[in-house]
């Protein structure tokens, strides 16, 4: 059944709470992030068919796992389908991020105006923003208190919360674990993501500062001669212009931006698949760990575009110059490396007949044909070639 549900609000950091709850084995959600059931049946764009909401939850009825639903779009649904929510999940909990309202309209008619107008320019039109902040529905998703009220008057005092989204830069794992606790599920999942990069918990200067500090650490390594190698200093050197770029990005364009995390998985299999000379690999291991086919495709791209300008720029991946290095070449395919490795000495067949130079033609003839080569040697006295 469900377990709980998050009402909004929207452009408030929703998703990146789904993609970081979605990691939990215990958390689950059957229809995606949003339902839009509420919402949508209050525009008319579905009948009101409670079944039809109700049938994903209880089929997953056994599931140990909590099954939520975060449609930010409920912050703004009538009292009437809170009062119908109520009553059919009563003891469902409740939460709501909120986010400075003029941030949120800003954000919000940027995606918007990029919806309707892609070919135009990122900045929304000013005429075109004016009549789109003047919108009751634009100002009602704004308007926190009216949807806390609507739907606190429905549910006893605690079952709703509302987050913060500064808090999401600023303490994302207490964010997270305070969500947790409020919706009753185990928060071990949060320690076990530890690659900070990806909970964008560094901040930009920080990333930039690792990135140096570690491209010198093994270059100093390496050119010194100690133990150590580059698969491992790749990972993080990616992660780190990943997440980098991630908040450099979501700055820019905050409704286009895919989360930091994502970014941080980019980077990574961007500059491993370089360095290794393996892209292929590369991506297939980015696809195991995440199992997600979008970021796979962002993947895809960025590991192609960093091999190909590492082959325009280097000839070579890092591993390739360290085999050449050592002499072996890899040039050529598996034949070139088989024949490398044979000896002559490993086919060379010692069988073989000779005539001296006054042999009859009728005894040369009939050495031929018993030659084990079809040839015959003219050798003098001494066994030497004539």
């Amino acid at each position: 059944m469900l377990s709980f549900v998050c009402i909004g609000a929207q452009k408030a950091g929703t998703s990146w709470v789904h993609a970081q709850l979605a990691r939990s084995p215990e958390i689950g959600f059957p229809r995606g992030k949003e339902v839009h059931y509420w919402d949508w049946v209050q525009r008319g764009k579905r009948p009101l068919n409670l079944i039809r909401y109700v049938e994903p939850f209880a089929r997953d009825a056994d599931s140990p796992r909590l099954l939520g639903d975060m449609t930010p779009a409920y912050a703004t649904v009538r009292p009437e389908y809170v009062h119908l929510h109520a009553q059919m999940y009563p003891e469902a909990p409740l939460f709501m991020l909120l986010r400075d309202p003029v941030e949120r309209a800003w954000s919000a008619a940027r995606m918007d105006w990029a919806a309707e107008h892609p070919q135009a320019s990122m900045s929304p039109d000013p005429a075109w923003l004016a009549a789109y902040l003047r919108d009751p529905e634009v100002l009602a998703k704004g308007d926190y208190a009216r949807s806390l009220r609507t739907w606190g008057a429905y549910f006893p005092a605690g079952r709703l919360r509302a987050f913060m989204y500064a808090d999401i830069a600023r303490r994302p794992r207490p964010l997270l674990r305070d969500i947790c606790a409020h919706i009753g599920a185990d928060d071990a999942f949060v320690d076990d993501i530890t690659d900070a990069a990806l909970m964008d918990s560094y901040p930009l200067w920080l990333l930039l500062a690792l990135i140096v500090a570690k491209t010198a650490a093994t270059a100093i390594s390496l050119g010194s001669g100690f133990a150590g190698g580059v698969f491992s200093p790749s990972l993080f050197i990616g992660a780190m212009v990943g997440g980098a770029y991630g908040i450099i990005a979501t700055s820019a364009f905050p409704e286009l931006s895919s989360g930091h995390g994502a970014y941080t998985m980019i980077g990574m299999g961007a500059v491993a698949g370089a360095v290794l000379g393996a892209p292929i690999s590369t991506i297939l291991m980015i696809f195991e760990l995440t199992n997600d086919y979008e970021l796979t495709i962002a993947v895809m791209l960025a590991t192609v575009i960093a091999s190909i300008v590492t082959q325009q720029v280097h000839k070579k991946s890092f591993f390739t110059w360290q085999l050449e290095r050592r002499s072996v070449s890899i040039r050529g395919g598996h034949q070139t490396g088989l024949m490398r490795r044979v000896k002559i000495a490993s086919v060379m067949d010692h069988r073989y007949s000779a005539i001296a130079p006054g042999t009859p033609i009728a005894e040369v003839r009939l050495k031929l044909q018993s030659a084990p080569w079809g040839e015959l040697f003219v050798v003098d006295e001494d066994g030497g070639l004539c």
